[in-house]
């Protein structure tokens, strides 16, 4: 009776062991599409690593969990330059990448960007502040390169409802 049960036993142990060892075994893939951009963007899988994960690359194999955006970098040909876009979040609809074993999860994102300003402040002294977000809602950093170095500050100017410029400046980085 008593090694039926010790059998018992361990064949319950060795089955748990495998169900367990299937599920963190599991694999998925991740597949960015950025348009015409190359992405390289770097995940969390918890406190079990990383991964990096390509757009020129295709579909990459990652471990089938939640994965957590960590940076992303974005370069793209345009005007005769090479551009290029840093993100550290926050990370809009992609803030968690969920792969399920054998699935591939789609992450679109980059261009087309949308400007936002961001008004602070009260008479007489106000800020204003740009943010820059892509298609996921991902935010990306306002030192934008260009062939390795910062593009110029970009121009602002605040115009009144009929459209008499009030003044002109530029944006300052910090």
């Amino acid at each position: 009776m008593k090694k039926r049960d010790i059998s018992i036993s361990v064949a319950i142990i060795a089955g748990s062991i495998f169900l367990l060892y299937s599920y963190f075994r599991g694999t998925g893939r991740i597949e960015i599409r950025a348009g015409d951009a190359d992405a390289v963007l770097r995940l969390r899988a918890g406190s079990f690593g990383t991964a990096t994960v390509r757009s020129s690359a295709g579909p990459a194999e990652v471990s089938a969990r939640v994965h957590r955006p960590k940076s992303l970098r974005l370069s793209m040909q345009r005007d005769g330059g090479t551009w290029q876009f840093e993100s550290t979040g926050p990370w809009g609809e992609m803030s968690t990448v969920r792969v399920n074993n054998g699935d591939t999860a789609v992450l679109e994102l980059g261009p087309p960007f949308t400007i936002k300003p961001e008004v602070r402040g009260a008479r007489p002294q106000v800020s204003i502040d740009l943010k820059i977000y892509g298609r996921a809602g991902e935010r990306y950093s306002n030192v934008i390169m260009r062939n390795g170095r910062r593009i110029a500050r970009p121009k602002l100017e605040i115009v009144d409802e009929n459209g008499n410029v009030l003044t002109t400046g530029r944006f300052e980085y910090g």
